[in-house]
């Protein structure tokens, strides 16, 4: 996706209020190849009862589920790669320096 730096820097500032204004809002910044995500798909939870899933390139397809074994299995395995990330990646101070920068 492609947006103008205007959109870009203010999508960083948002960020930052909410790290600034919600203890258990949780960022990490770390590079695009450094943990697996999944190829060629979107995927996203809403409010932990329905899951997502759509192509990234110009797909035509949807896939919608609210069988909760497909939700906890996202959980899942989001905590596995959540959990191994480095923490200074996830070191909140870290993270808003970064934002900062980006948002200037």
């Amino acid at each position: 996706v492609k947006v103008s730096n205007r959109y870009f820097k203010e999508h960083m500032k948002s960020l930052i209020e909410l790290i600034e204004s919600n203890d258990q809002f949780q960022v990490a910044l770390l590079p695009f190849d450094s943990y697996p995500t999944p190829n060629k798909a979107s995927i996203w939870v809403k409010q932990n009862c329905f899951v997502y899933a759509y192509p990234q390139f110009e797909g035509k397809t949807l896939t919608l589920s609210s069988e909760p074994m497909t939700i906890y299995g996202f959980f899942e395995k989001f905590e596995t790669i959540w959990n191994k990330i480095s923490y200074i990646n996830k070191d909140k101070q870290w993270v808003l320096e970064q934002l900062h920068k980006l948002a200037q």
